[in-house]
């Protein structure tokens, strides 16, 4: 990819064959990071992500899969200024793209699975509004906005103050929202948005009664019946009710 700096095809398609290699293929993943794959993409990104929407789908989704059930690329990542980097670029792209706003939060999902320190620098460098932009801008018309955006929001909400910033930001209604629209037809949506309230409530006073003046158990009981016979909407949807009632 030492081209990758002048020409932004070759950095889109480096970033691709990376994204390829690191699918659910735990050496690769560990081989691109201790190779320095990790700053190469963040640099490609840093080059041409501004004035290419497909470098910066690529780049996001290489991120996306090398974080995936990896906790030292996720930390390498965040040491490395990533997050910084998806939230500049989803600022610069993602209320054109749908693809790259399901990628941005996609890959901010798996960079907050079991890393407080990833969630801390999400929630402080303000990519809970972040996520919640995308969400409002696609959310209605990309399923997969909405369920990345939820799935994220899950791992955000294992942070207090996250908790707090989610509920404050008009996070709650985004979430039911995205339920009315999807929840019927799309089981990841059902299961993200139930997910993500259960966290909310966990705990938190302010959220729970959001949640309940907005019908919230009524849309979650809906999600259960409606998906009565998929085993993790009904235990995230029981999750939630537990927290409700």
């Amino acid at each position: 990819m030492r081209k990758g700096a002048s020409n932004a095809q070759v950095a889109g398609e480096g970033c691709a064959a990376l994204m390829s290699l690191a699918f659910n293929n735990a050496d690769n993943k560990k081989r691109i990071a201790e190779a320095g794959g990790i700053a190469m993409i963040l640099s490609m990104l840093d080059v041409h992500g501004a004035s290419n929407a497909g470098v910066v789908e690529q780049g996001f989704a290489a991120l996306r899969n090398l974080a995936c059930n990896n906790d030292d690329n996720k930390k390498r990542i965040g040491e490395a200024g990533g997050i910084a980097m998806i939230l500049r670029m989803l600022d610069v792209h993602g209320a054109s793209s749908a693809e790259v706003a399901r990628l941005g939060c996609a890959a901010l999902r798996n960079l907050t699975v079991n890393n407080d320190d990833n969630q801390k620098r999400i929630g402080e460098a303000g990519g809970i509004a972040m996520i919640l932009r995308m969400m409002e801008v696609h959310g209605a018309s990309n399923a997969g906005v909405a369920e990345k955006g939820c799935g994220a929001l899950i791992n955000l909400a294992y942070n207090d103050d996250n908790v707090k910033r989610i509920g404050e930001e008009g996070g709650i209604a985004m979430i039911l929202s995205m339920l009315d629209v999807h929840g019927a037809s799309n089981a990841g949506v059902a299961e993200q948005g139930c997910g993500a309230l259960w966290s909310l409530a966990y705990n938190n006073a302010d959220n729970k009664r959001k949640i309940l003046a907005a019908n919230g158990v009524s849309m979650v009981e809906r999600m259960k019946t409606t998906w009565a016979s998929n085993e993790d909407v009904q235990t995230n949807a029981d999750g939630a009710l537990s927290n409700l009632r």
